[in-house]
């Protein structure tokens, strides 16, 4: 049997028959998977139709509500300008922004002074997650929580310390 570019011209009878069934079995299976696919874009659209129509049934009766819900939830200028930051310590880290891990949130975090500054820069990138439908919350893991929680406890520890009075101080005066 000759091999090489032409070899298929030596291939006896059988041999052709077999390439001409698998030629015909590839080209089946490919002619099913674009059908499949046309098929699913076409479910999708037809639910993304059915997904339109419900906003525009709801809407009229819910449009107080849906601006209440959104202004709440809407993605602020000062959102993205902390979310830019988060991004830069992502970068520096190796770490992805879009969806992020929570260690990745904690190593950010853990660079911002103060207990409130590092619940803005949570909520911030907590709020960029669920505008870009990322669907996990980095933010809601217990490890996000507990740096959070330290911090607010650092900061209360150190309150008390500052408003508890020196010794050595006789005049009674704080």
């Amino acid at each position: 049997m000759a091999e090489g570019i032409c070899a298929f011209l030596d291939w006896t009878p059988e041999q052709r028959a077999q390439a001409d069934r698998e030629h015909e079995e590839e080209k089946r299976q490919h002619d099913e998977e674009v059908k499949r696919e046309a098929e699913v874009a076409a479910w999708e659209a037809d639910q993304q139709k059915l997904r339109d129509s419900i906003d525009a049934a709801c809407f009229p009766w819910l449009k107080d509500e849906l601006e209440a819900v959104n202004k709440v939830s809407r993605v602020s200028d000062k959102d993205k300008e902390l979310f830019k930051k988060f991004q830069a310590t992502c970068e520096r880290w190796g770490f992805q922004a879009l969806p992020a891990c929570p260690q990745a949130v904690a190593v950010h975090l853990v660079q911002i002074d103060g207990a409130a500054a590092m619940a803005r820069a949570a909520r911030s990138i907590t709020r960029i997650h669920m505008a870009t439908q990322m669907g996990i919350d980095p933010c809601d893991d217990c490890l996000i929580k507990g740096v959070l929680l330290q911090a607010r406890n650092e900061e209360k520890s150190s309150q008390k310390a500052s408003l508890q009075p020196t010794k050595g101080n006789d005049n009674g005066c704080i």
